[in-house]
């Protein structure tokens, strides 16, 4: 849909909204500050929704923007069109330059350009032998220098001033001008991979963020019933007394000829890769058996399936995981009866609503999602990044029996 369509198609919703305000009755409309009006029914609500979800399904732009920002623009034109007319109950509308105001935001939507945004935060669990930098995906990680802050303005810099000398992620980020909430989003999804990767490699040790840029804890707040004590505190995310990571020019390297450089690269093992990390890393900070089951079985179909393979899934994950990470026959046998009674677990997780009590078969699937992520990560120099050819390749396999896969 070309820019002219989506006017014509918003413009003609935003009208819909206007003929349905003039209907309204008094007491179906709900005033809003500075003397802006929108209908309180039904009917009034889902059609204010209306543009707003016909634009959140445009790629294009909710790419750039955030639902956040997007809600917010809308309602800035809702209240240049929509007003209290002075006597009570009754409602203004001024379309006079509704043309105007619709080409001004779709403009603004399509054409305006992206903004980079930098996010740094301080990485709590994490010691660094030297003070190189060292690359995960789309973030750096290093100890953190007064020039670091340099991009941002006097009163962050105060604030990141405390973070100076310590273990630091940075990244950084393209969203649409003036849409931080949409960069927030994508910098905190680079920091999450990021350190997810290096859990992927450091499985008793839990890296986690302390506070984005301006170094802001999460308020902890408690009440106790009897004692009518409220108690409150600043905490981290995660807990600072976990055994830590341990970076260093050579463990880096170690981890760079795991692969793991292959995934700043643009292609479909990178993709499946950054995909898998995403539900490892959630499946590691989930708290209920079953739920980190499903995760830890999502990383097996990532890494061990086609996009939009459907038919015999559990037959082809089992075989495949096998082959993947064993080269005998016997291996692969015992390892593809531990896929199959996760696969099993994880159906009746799903489908009728098992609760998990066995932490076994738990750690038993997460070990299976690290160790087929990490064998994908350093297969994709192999495959010229082309994750359908390594599948064909674990299938190829099959059919000639144990290799060196």
């Amino acid at each position: 849909m070309n820019k002219a369509q989506i006017k014509s198609s918003l413009t003609s919703k935003i009208k819909e909204i206007l003929q349905e305000i003039k209907e309204c009755k008094p007491d179906e409309l709900v005033a809003l500050r500075k003397g802006h009006v929108i209908p309180s029914n039904e009917k009034g609500q889902d059609l204010l929704l209306s543009p707003i979800k016909f634009v959140l399904t445009n790629r294009e732009i909710s790419e750039k923007y955030s639902d956040e920002f997007i809600v917010r623009e809308f309602f800035t034109l809702y209240r240049k069109l929509l007003f209290e007319s002075g006597s009570k109950g009754t409602i203004a509308i001024d379309d006079s330059n509704i043309n105007t105001h619709m080409e001004n935001l779709i403009s603004k939507l399509l054409d305006s350009q992206e903004e980079t945004f930098h996010f740094v935060s301080e990485v709590y669990n994490l010691e660094m032998g030297d003070d190189q930098e060292y690359r995960f995906i789309d973030s750096t990680i290093k100890i953190l220098k007064q020039e670091d802050l340099s991009h941002l303005g006097k009163r962050d810099q105060e604030h990141g001033r405390d973070l100076i000398g310590k273990p630091a992620i940075l990244t950084k980020v393209q969203a649409g001008e003036g849409d931080f909430a949409k960069a927030k989003e994508r910098a905190f999804y680079n920091f999450k991979l990021s350190l997810y990767l290096l859990r992927l490699y450091f499985p008793y040790a839990k890296p986690v963020l302390k506070g984005c840029l301006t170094n802001e804890d999460q308020l902890f707040i408690g009440y106790g019933k009897r004692s009518k004590i409220c108690y409150r505190d600043t905490v981290p995310e995660g807990n600072s007394r976990s055994y830590p990571a341990f970076l260093d020019s050579e463990k880096y390297g170690d981890l760079v000829n795991e692969g793991i450089t292959a995934l700043e690269k643009d292609c479909s093992i990178s993709k499946v890769a950054k995909d898998s990390l995403y539900w490892f890393g959630l499946g590691l900070d989930e708290e209920y058996l079953s739920a980190k089951l499903v995760d830890f079985t999502l990383v097996l179909e990532s890494v061990l399936k086609k996009k939009d393979e459907q038919t015999e899934l559990r037959r082809a994950i089992v075989e495949r995981g096998a082959i993947l990470l064993f080269n005998t026959f016997e291996d692969r046998k015992n390892a593809a009866k531990e896929l199959k009674d996760i696969y099993d677990v994880r159906s009746k997780v799903v489908h009728t609503g098992t609760t998990i009590v066995n932490e076994n078969i738990v750690s038993t699937a997460e070990e299976y999602a690290r160790k087929v992520t990490k064998k994908l990560i350093t297969k994709s120099e192999e495959f010229n990044g082309d994750f359908d050819k390594f599948i064909d390749y674990l299938d190829d396999t099959k059919l000639r029996g144990p290799s060196n896969v």
